[in-house]
């Protein structure tokens, strides 16, 4: 059995005396794992540059492609012992490079069980290094779809839904070795910076997941079947710039002058386990949003066939939580949190004849577990015990197994990674998963209501968040649950045909509710952002 606690000795491949942030950030997630033995240091690996053919994204490269991700950072902070220095001038041919045969008699003698590559350009027969798991590099594109480079380019110049990266085992074939780590994140559109500075800052964890699979010998069964991109030319990033200026003056726009009209909707009950494809729910029917409230969202059924979600009121983005019944509406006491913030997503439960609520309230700090009485009061308070330290996203628990498991997104990555942790009731220690983040893809991450058991099947209900929040929904089929591991299946969509969504689902008592939203002109949608932009900041 492969022991993967023990330190694996490693050596590093630069081509300067400093890597990037985000590359020091993936070694120092990882340093318990790996014993940085050796650097190996190419002194010749800038190659010329086609200024004429491709200047314009030269420039981009220096406001976009250049960021806080990319900074400078010394590796020698990390490496065991800095005076073990390996200089050398690599062999080159074309766009290829090759490291000579004395600084490969070195990695011979050395009996390394990994190099990771954080420099050189394309590195030609990397499996005949001597190393144990040979070669590992970062991509960051998707090797089904876009292969070369430059990273995240052609996925904003198309529009994609999802931006990847992934780790492999480098091979001959370019980005085309054996992948170990794999990882979608949710694109800027209007920013090619950010874009860049999120995916390199986020994508930095994976290099400790593949070296985990590569340990237990748990390749990924993705094929590098895409396009192999090259630099564009100066047209072509003239394009690339016109349709991020168009997103941005659309994005200004919205803000300004748009919003978002959410509303709850009953819908067919539908059987989850029976989804193999794209679905457009169809409406049972569709109450009016009660009078004085903005939007309603969020939905939760109750034993008592009410629901209780997230509502605002007019020129506010502030939710708070209500009941609704055929008459109207019911705010819901939730002073002992503290004075009023935002609150969203009620998730509630049943355990030991006691009714309990879960809100999301990030804005409040750490997570807290309501106690509620019979007229849906808030009378206790429970802090959860290990998550003091968290501001969770759309929380949601589950017991399985004589063990409860809280979902969640954290605050500032929760469109697109989702988070697991554990614990023996609900008010001892919750301990994070280990296999954390559980899930990486801004198509199903960030919970869209309970997970749902149908026979022996469980399935856990995701936002797709790769365009638009929260338009539509991912249902997966929940392949392994435990406290070692997770696994799950996207098996199929849910939309709304007639607007955007839906967003959050709940069945119980054979009724099912969603949340969709429309886009409405308000003049004044501006004045309503800034108010509560200055609100939250004032309760900072």
């Amino acid at each position: 059995m492969t022991d993967t606690t023990s330190r694996l000795k490693t050596a590093l491949i630069v081509d300067s005396p400093s890597i990037a942030k985000w590359q020091m950030s993936a070694l120092r997630y990882c340093l318990d794992r790996l014993e940085i033995d050796s650097v190996l240091f190419c002194t010749n690996s800038v190659v010329g540059k086609r200024i004429f053919r491709h200047g314009l994204y030269y420039l981009l490269n220096l406001f976009s492609i250049q960021n806080q991700q990319t900074k400078p950072v010394n590796w020698a902070d990390v490496v065991d012992d800095p005076t073990k220095i390996v200089k050398f001038e690599c062999l080159t041919s074309g766009a290829w490079q090759k490291i000579d045969n004395e600084t490969r008699e070195y990695i011979s003698k050395q009996k390394f069980d990994l190099i990771i590559k954080f420099g050189m350009n394309l590195l030609r027969d990397p499996q005949g290094l001597e190393t144990k798991y040979g070669v590992l590099s970062f991509h960051h594109g998707d090797p089904r779809s876009f292969r070369g480079r430059p990273s995240g380019f052609y996925e904003l110049l198309s529009n994609c839904d999802e931006i990847s990266v992934v780790v492999q085992q480098l091979s001959n074939r370019l980005d085309g070795g054996t992948i170990y780590s794999f990882g979608s994140y949710r694109m800027h559109r209007h920013s090619y910076r950010r874009t860049l500075e999120y995916v390199f800052e986020q994508g930095a964890i994976l290099l400790r997941r593949a070296i985990d699979n590569c340990q237990i010998e748990n390749p990924l069964n993705l094929l590098p079947t895409g396009t192999n991109y090259k630099l564009p030319s100066n047209l072509l990033v003239v394009e690339f710039i016109f349709r991020l200026a168009i997103r941005k003056i659309k994005r200004l726009g919205f803000g300004l002058f748009f919003r978002k009209r959410w509303r709850i909707a009953s819908i067919e009950n539908l059987r989850v386990d029976q989804f193999s494809k794209d679905t457009e729910v169809k409406f049972v029917n569709e109450p009016a949003t009660p009078n004085g409230l903005s939007f309603v969202a969020d939905p939760h059924i109750l034993p008592s066939g009410k629901i209780v979600c997230e509502a605002t009121q007019d020129r506010s983005i502030d939710g708070f939580l209500v009941l609704l019944g055929p008459t109207g509406y019911e705010p819901i006491d939730t002073s002992l949190l503290g004075r009023p913030r935002h609150l969203s997503f009620p998730f509630t439960f049943e355990e030991n004849g006691k009714l309990y609520l879960l809100p999301e309230m990030a804005s409040y700090g750490s997570q807290s577990l309501c106690e509620l009485n019979d007229k849906f009061v808030v009378v206790k308070t429970h802090r959860l015990v290990g998550l003091e330290d968290e501001r969770l996203i759309d929380p949601v628990l589950f017991r399985k197994d004589e063990c409860w498991y809280l979902f969640a997104g954290r605050k500032g990555t929760e469109n697109d990674h989702l988070f697991l942790w554990t614990s023996s009731t609900l008010f001892e220690r919750f301990t994070p998963h280990p296999m954390n983040p559980i899930v990486i893809s801004p198509r199903r991450a960030r919970n869209a209501g309970a997970l749902i058991e149908i026979g022996d099947g469980l399935f856990r209900m995701g936002q797709n968040n790769c365009h638009d929040y929260g338009d539509g929904i991912t249902i997966s089929r929940v392949i392994r649950l435990d406290p070692d591991a997770f696994e799950e299946s996207p098996i199929g969509t849910l939309l709304v045909g007639e607007g955007h969504g839906p967003h959050t689902f709940s069945t119980a008592n054979n009724r099912t509710v969603i949340d969709y939203y429309e886009t409405v002109v308000d003049p004044l949608a501006w004045w309503g952002r800034a108010k509560s932009t200055l609100k939250r900041r004032s309760n900072q």
